[in-house]
């Protein structure tokens, strides 16, 4: 999915969930947190991560980001989302 977010915003708290997750910046900065590494992003860079990770992100620039966003969860599990 296409995801836009405004400057400051973003998944502030960590969370954790079964799958992965996939993104690809297309405009704008964006810093995710995953696990313990920090990974400031921009346009034309991508992340790939297992999402039992404890993760976070959140849009650092001064415009508005856009990110493409790809996320599969394992319905098969009782897995629910949970945070920190």
């Amino acid at each position: 999915m296409r995801f836009t977010v405004e400057p400051g915003c973003g998944q502030l708290t960590t969370v954790s969930h079964s799958g992965e997750e996939a993104v690809h910046v297309l405009e704008g900065t964006v810093e995710f947190m995953v696990h313990d590494a920090g990974y400031t992003m921009s346009k034309g860079d991508s992340l790939h991560f297992n999402a039992r990770q404890l993760h976070s992100w959140k849009n650092t620039g001064k415009k508005t980001a856009s990110m493409f966003w790809v996320y599969t969860h394992d319905d098969s599990t009782d897995d629910k989302w949970s945070g920190e």
